[in-house]
């Protein structure tokens, strides 16, 4: 079998009533992708996508960024790894779906690093 290339997928927005609310909650999120991908690098996987390095534009939709993630996810990966509350996540609930259907491997953090 081939390297496994990995998607990271979890929650990234929040439904916070306030703007500011919803900053701190999504720049909460933003940094798990970080840790995860350190963490994973560091048991030594191949982490192929991280969508924290993509997201930038404010601007842009929910369906935006779900058409983004599943071309990347489907071009770029063979594996998937849910991060923690992505139970929670509409888009995480999307992308492994998209994954298994895909016949790809889809495990959650803490089975590839353990718990931190």
């Amino acid at each position: 079998m081939s390297e496994e290339r990995w998607y990271i997928s979890g929650p990234v927005t929040s439904y916070a009533t306030t703007a500011y609310g919803r900053a701190i909650i999504e720049s909460a999120h933003i940094l798990a992708f970080i840790d995860a991908e350190m963490r994973m690098r560091s048991a030594g996987h191949h982490v192929a996508i991280n969508p924290a390095h993509y997201i930038a534009d404010h601007d842009a939709s929910h369906a935006d960024y779900m058409r983004c993630s599943y071309r990347s996810l489907v071009t770029h990966c063979n594996a998937l790894v849910l991060l923690p509350g992505w139970h929670d996540s509409r888009g995480a609930q999307a992308e492994r779906h998209a994954a298994l259907m895909c016949g790809m491997r889809v495990a959650e953090l803490h089975e590839l690093v353990g718990k931190s």
